[in-house]
């Protein structure tokens, strides 16, 4: 009777297999990597610069002063009117 052999042994299965998921998880964090460094958050201050259509200037500026290691803003002034009724 003739008995039939695998051609590789279960080791050798095990180390490439471990080789190929090692493999793309190299390529996987590679591309990872690109997509952040591709990012439009990431581009410079040339995009940072031109302000979308819809976006509105923060309302407080800062006066340059520290209040307790915090930066003090200046905020607009508003207008409040209420009743003792």
């Amino acid at each position: 009777m003739h008995t039939v052999r695998p051609l590789r042994s279960p080791a050798t299965n095990f180390v490439e297999d471990l080789a190929f998921a090692l493999c793309l998880s190299l390529i996987g964090a590679a591309l990872a990597a690109c997509v952040a460094v591709a990012t439009p958050d990431s581009l410079g201050s040339a995009q940072a610069s031109t302000p979308s259509p819809g976006a509105q200037e923060p309302a407080g500026g800062f006066t340059g002063a520290y209040v307790n290691g915090a930066p003090v803003y200046r905020l607009p002034t508003i207008t409040v009117s209420a009743s003792r009724e």
